[in-house]
């Protein structure tokens, strides 16, 4: 099941009904008029947020979908899971346009890039992929990490990205080259959520134990 929750009052408002057991992510849609999710039964499920229900079931993942993300652009979304694969999606179509795979481990993340033109994917292999969309291949395979990468953010110029770790380490790359730029270490537990301010300048992270931190880029 999934939950539209008041902002102000923090009440159910609205609720989804159509997974079978638990879902692991939902992603809005650039204007907030469809919501994507991401469940145990291996599905991925477009909702509609004017009709109030259920339009598409994606079925190709073999194992559960951990994350589910869509393109700022629209039209396009990617999903990640236990089954090692990140599969990107047309709203078009009902099977995904490309299959990505190269990972050891389960998807924990997905970014897609602010032009649309790259999905990056973080996993339990401690590496994080950056895949090109339109011909399908691995352009950048990073490698650093101690643990788990569980988030991942572009910067709003596309010219960095930003992956944290279930070990509480941040890492910056450098898109251009695929260069690491820089280490922040300002958390001592799982970074669980990470986001940029809209001129790039600012880099929000949030961690187990209800801690963010605010941190210059």
């Amino acid at each position: 099941m999934d939950m539209i929750m008041d902002e102000k009052s923090g009440t159910k408002t609205l609720a989804f009904h159509g997974h079978i057991g638990p879902v692991y992510d939902v992603s809005c849609n650039y204007n907030k008029s469809l919501i994507l999710s991401a469940g145990h039964d291996s599905t991925a499920r477009l909702w509609s947020l004017q009709t109030h229900s259920q339009l598409v079931a994606y079925r190709a993942h073999e194992h559960p979908i951990w994350r589910c993300a869509w393109s700022p652009l629209g039209h396009y979304f990617a999903t990640g899971g236990a089954d090692r694969m990140v599969l990107l999606w047309s709203m078009q179509q009902i099977s995904p346009i490309r299959i990505f795979s190269g990972h050891l481990g389960d998807i924990t993340s997905l970014c897609l890039h602010p032009n649309g033109n790259y999905v990056a994917s973080g996993s339990s292999d401690r590496s994080v992929r950056v895949w090109d969309m339109s011909g399908g291949g691995c352009i950048r395979h990073l490698t650093g990490h101690k643990g788990s990468v569980t988030s991942l953010v572009f910067s709003p110029h596309g010219h960095l990205l930003v992956s944290g770790d279930d070990h509480g380490q941040i890492l910056v790359w450098e898109m251009s080259n695929g260069s690491h730029c820089a280490t922040l270490n300002n958390h001592t537990d799982a970074v669980t959520s990470l986001a940029m301010t809209r001129e790039g300048g600012t880099l929000v992270s949030g961690g187990d134990g209800l801690r963010y931190k605010i941190l210059g880029i």
